[in-house]
């Protein structure tokens, strides 16, 4: 028989994944938003689309496009750098242990770890998607991203702390720019 709290820590690395995996199609949906009709635009659109690429490649993308948040950097290396651990090499690590107290206590503190940079990436995606709106895009693209919104929010149970969704949206893309200013890159 499980524990409640071993329970909630494979629920949170299960939950985790999916995090991430929204985080990682929202970057593309965030660069396909960048994409214009042009023959290089054309190629990134095509690359983006085949599935293939790394999350590391693909910020390496974004920076082409618009310039990010010095602080940022910082950030983003170490979610890559726990998201690749996360993924390929977890239950290798001495401390990753689910039947004891605190193996469940530092695998739920690194998971933590991972939802909180995951949370600023994704308000620095927020800003440069709409530092970069002024861009048009295929009608392809334009179906790609809305499909990926569709998904991510069709998995996703909402929780706005006592705002509506509207009020909700507004608040995360005001501290967005707020707080992550990103330009577009003269190209």
């Amino acid at each position: 028989m499980t524990t409640p709290a071993r329970d909630s820590t494979v629920l949170m690395i299960g939950e985790t994944l999916l995090i991430l995996q929204r985080f990682e199609q929202f970057v593309v949906a965030a660069l396909l938003g960048m994409v214009s009709p042009g023959e290089a635009d054309a190629k990134l659109e095509a690359t983006l689309l085949r599935d293939k690429e790394t999350l590391g490649g693909l910020i390496r993308r974004l920076g082409e496009r618009v310039e990010l948040p010095d602080h940022f950097a910082e950030t983003f290396d170490r979610l890559l750098e726990r998201r690749n651990f996360f993924v390929h090499k977890l239950f290798m690590a001495p401390w990753f242990d689910l039947r004891t107290p605190e193996g469940l206590s530092q695998v739920d503190d690194f998971m933590r770890g991972i939802r909180s940079d995951a949370k600023v990436a994704l308000h620095v995606l927020i800003a440069a998607n709409l530092a970069s709106r002024a861009h048009r895009i295929s009608p392809e693209a334009d179906a790609r991203i809305a499909a990926i919104l569709e998904r991510i929010e069709a998995t996703v149970d909402p929780y706005f702390g006592g705002l509506s969704p509207d009020q909700y949206v507004a608040k995360v893309v005001n501290n967005a720019l707020d707080q992550f200013a990103v330009r577009p890159k003269e190209v």
